[in-house]
């Protein structure tokens, strides 16, 4: 897993029933609203990493997912100054009440903990910290009433389940390689079109609660990622297209068992070559003295949760 990508993945799955790993937040009564969401906010409009919430009591939690060792300070008070009706101006506030309480804490690696703390508290910043590694999620320094400090760990759970493997700032190349086996899998289903929006719920399975310029800049990066692959070597295969009465989608130009007079078969290997090249590999394979990896191979492996 990205470590950019960790602690998101474990304020997720603390929010969730999972059986895998720690569902600590669930069982304090907190559930998901959205991902990647603008907040109307002084000094600065945030875009909160995590919008969660609870009632009986109410509560709504900002959290900033951080994967470095400090905090950015104005960002982090914006945070803190966040209010019900910032949320309301910006649409993204959950159906409570407007006197809710909103409060912010700081998401970030185990390892970094001690790092995180020496930022906070060199930039005056009083929020809770949660950190999340192998097998552990800790938060410390709540003071609001519906969320409790924790500290669960087993070592059986090794990291947060991958419910994102890429984001909206994750490298072109990461998602051109979560981009091309979508390509091989519609076209070994026969299909014409690709629909990135497909994609995209396809590659973060919490599609349905990212806030919708996340969404839209996620599915551009599809788009580059997809003329990347054009320019590198699947021109013929593919082409994109994207305009005001066209959804975001990939054209597939090759059906298997036509373009290549052996059969299907040997235009599966001519393309597969041809993806490879375009991610800059000799080919794709599952690793050094393993059988190579076809199309579908990696659909599987790169739609796996983890």
């Amino acid at each position: 897993m990205d470590p950019r990508l960790v602690p998101l993945n474990g304020v997720v799955a603390l929010l969730r029933d999972e059986p895998s790993w720690a569902s600590t937040l669930a069982e304090q009564g907190f559930r998901l609203h959205l991902i990647e969401a603008d907040v109307q906010s002084t000094p600065a409009v945030i875009r909160a990493d995590v919008i969660f919430y609870r009632t009986e009591p109410e509560l709504i939690v900002l959290c900033e997912c951080k994967s470095g060792r400090s905090v950015e300070p104005r960002q982090a008070r914006s945070y803190l100054a966040s209010e019900f009706n910032g949320l309301r101006q910006r649409g993204t506030n959950p159906r409570l009440p407007r006197e809710t309480p909103v409060t912010a804490i700081f998401a970030g690696l185990e390892a970094e903990r001690s790092s995180l703390e020496e930022s906070l508290v060199r930039e005056q910043i009083e929020a809770p910290l949660l950190t999340v590694g192998s097998g552990r999620a800790s938060l410390e320094g709540s003071r609001v009433e519906g969320l409790r400090d924790f500290d669960v760990h087993d070592e059986r759970w090794g990291l947060p389940p991958m419910r994102f493997r890429v984001d909206m700032d994750s490298p072109l190349d990461e998602i051109k390689e979560m981009l091309v086996p979508q390509i091989g899998a519609a076209e070994s289903r026969g299909e014409q079109f690709l629909d990135l929006n497909h994609v995209a719920s396809r590659l973060i399975p919490d599609w349905p609660a990212v806030g919708t310029q996340a969404r839209r800049r996620f599915v551009d990066r599809l788009k580059d990622a997809g003329r990347e692959l054009v320019r590198s070597g699947m021109r013929g295969d593919i082409e994109v297209e994207s305009a005001n009465n066209i959804p975001p989608r990939i054209v597939l130009l090759r059906r298997m068992a036509e373009v290549d007079p052996r059969g299907a078969p040997q235009a599966w290997q001519a393309e597969s070559r041809r993806a490879a090249r375009a991610l800059g590999r000799g080919r794709l394979a599952s690793g050094e003295g393993q059988r190579q990896m076809s199309l579908d191979d990696l659909d599987r492996e790169t739609t796996s949760s983890g």
